[in-house]
């Protein structure tokens, strides 16, 4: 996978949540996202954490359910992943269209500057570990702070665009010698 983007490796831009994880889902399932707020009386949820008592289990409680750095969850007909264990800002980048995208979590580190350089770097040395697969059928992928609701994700949401099929992700923590730290997920498609 390249590691530049005219996306996002100029003028990073990044999501962040209000404390809770972050969600990517596909354009065409956000209609069915409750985020925080009470589903319709139609719709059963499981979850066991509680963001609020007063309003029973919410779409948000079942992405706050999960609990590692990546997990698949259903959504209307469809899945989204959700970008658990920590809510830390995120970018992406990557072409997109040949061998996927990288979805960067910033830890730690003192400027955009500093995560562009790392994302010029060869990544391919870091120790992956194979979470998830994704299938993408429809475009974009919008990334996003799962306590919204669907309708209410606006322009500050990251939009990516991936090619249709079936994708793997990995992840990997990168800890260089200039205090950055990162937690990257890799977003390829599978052979």
């Amino acid at each position: 996978m390249s590691a530049n983007s005219a996306d996002a490796i100029g003028d990073l831009r990044w999501v962040e949540s209000e404390g809770g994880p972050l969600l990517l889902l596909p354009d065409d399932l956000l209609g069915f996202w409750e985020g925080v707020r009470r589903p319709p009386r139609f719709r059963t949820i499981e979850a066991d954490f509680r963001w609020s008592a007063e309003t029973g289990p919410t779409d948000y409680d079942r992405a706050c359910d999960v609990n590692d750095y990546l997990g698949l969850i259903e959504v209307g007909p469809g899945h989204g992943l959700v970008l658990g264990d920590a809510p830390l800002r995120t970018t992406w980048f990557g072409d997109g269209q040949h061998s996927g995208v990288y979805l960067v979590r910033w830890v730690q580190a003192n400027s955009d500057a500093e995560v562009r350089q790392i994302m010029t770097t060869d990544l391919s040395t870091l120790p992956w570990v194979d979470g998830a697969s994704l299938d993408v059928e429809a475009v974009p992928l919008v990334l996003f702070d799962s306590g919204l609701p669907g309708d209410q994700v606006g322009e500050d949401a990251l939009r990516i665009r991936l090619a249709k099929g079936r994708y793997v992700v990995s992840t990997a923590e990168y800890a260089g010698d200039n205090d950055v730290r990162l937690l990257l997920h890799a977003v390829t498609k599978a052979m």
